[in-house]
């Protein structure tokens, strides 16, 4: 299993990322661009590397300038985004400046973990093929845009951010990522600068329950377990706890595990040893649409206060719970505001504000020997 993918598809100018309920909440709202896909990621000789995470740095530099005619404070730079936007915000938090560059952090179903210069070179060869130029930058900037595209689109079509293949990578070296930003982090990079993280309970039902993976069987199952890095012992304490499950529910409920929660309480820790300043968070709240429950990105809508945006409610249905949009939506405006969302924060306790209904509550997460041993 692998959690490095970066973006490829994406923009500010989606009507659900409106600034306005912030605005309304007295932040001052600024929502950025950056190079996503081949455009942001791909390894070309003659080409620096990580472009995506130079345009965000870009973007914080000049809101670190001209946020004060705006009515912003520099010194309150709260920066947050989610998947690969929560990969950016980490790979901001990872740099030895980021504390110029923002004075806090909200990093939202994603760790920003890097790949190899291999893994980024193999999908970059891959669409130099289709395309049928060489993998430099001169020979990419010959091309047209839309066909990049377009052969990005049909490499992607081969992979799986379950099943593995392809994909675009962050990748350690250059002047925007000099370092694998995980490992930093855990090394106490980041420390001065107070973060909120958190996951969505069911993140990889997004990839099972709108794939085929939703009608795998114990045979496939048994596939591709292991490449989720699943002992024996991990998927019989997984089947265990969940004896009426399908394998795909399982799938989903292990990867869910792998890919988030279990490295962000990994992070949360590293920064309590590093005397940090971390609160952490789970949505929970299940949507009845397609099986999706709490899965990845479902907690968008309420954390923008836009339930009634059409981006959001082809994931939630009509009718979500109101009340767990103001939770959400009060504690980002707390947080960017104050520092402090409305909950303890991390500590030998491990304590996660749960958002669900009927109330979101305060529980304590597992310790690190409840956990079950995963394969490295």
């Amino acid at each position: 299993m692998d959690s490095r993918r970066c973006a490829f598809a994406g923009a500010n100018s989606l009507e659900g990322y409106s600034g306005v309920p912030f605005a309304r909440d007295g932040v001052v709202y600024v929502a950025i661009n950056y190079r996503v896909g081949a455009e942001g990621a791909a390894v070309l000789e003659g080409a620096p590397l990580n472009l995506a995470v130079a345009d965000v740095v870009a973007a914080l530099r000049w809101v670190q300038a001209e946020i004060s005619a705006f009515g912003g404070d520099p010194g309150r730079v709260t920066i947050f985004g989610e998947s690969a936007g929560s990969t950016m915000a980490g790979c901001v938090l990872a740099r030895d400046d980021a504390a110029e560059l923002c004075a806090q952090a909200i990093m939202e179903s994603a760790v920003p973990t890097a790949g190899t210069k291999e893994r980024g070179v193999e999908i970059t060869q891959l669409i130099a093929d289709r395309l049928g130029v060489s993998a430099t930058r001169e020979a990419f900037a010959a091309v047209e845009p839309h066909k990049i595209i377009e052969a990005q689109d049909a490499v992607l079509e081969e992979t799986s951010i379950l099943g593995g293949g392809p994909m675009f990578v962050l990748v350690p070296g250059g002047d925007s990522v000099p370092r694998d930003p995980m490992a930093a982090l855990l090394s106490g990079a980041g420390s001065t600068v107070p973060i909120m993280l958190g996951w969505t309970r069911d993140e990889a039902r997004l990839w099972v329950q709108t794939t085929p993976l939703q009608h795998i069987t114990d045979e496939m199952f048994a596939g591709l377990a292991p490449k989720l890095g699943a002992t024996a012992e991990v998927i019989e304490v997984y089947r265990g706890n969940r004896p009426d499950a399908s394998p795909a529910d399982i799938l989903a409920a292990m990867a869910s595990d792998r890919m988030m929660r279990n490295p962000m309480n990994v992070l949360a820790d590293a920064r309590a040893a590093h005397g940090a300043t971390t609160f952490v968070y789970e949505f929970a709240w299940e949507s009845p649409v397609q099986g999706l429950g709490a899965a990845h990105a479902m907690e968008l809508g309420f954390v923008f206060d836009r339930l009634d945006s059409d981006d959001f409610t082809s994931m939630t249905g009509p009718g979500a719970p109101q009340q767990v949009a103001d939770d959400m939506h009060r504690a980002w405006v707390a947080f960017a505001i104050t520092g402090n969302p409305g909950w303890e924060p991390w500590d030998s306790e491990r304590p996660v504000q749960v958002f669900d209904t009927p109330a979101s509550v305060l529980v304590r997460a597992p310790r690190e020997d409840e956990r079950v041993a995963w394969a490295s």
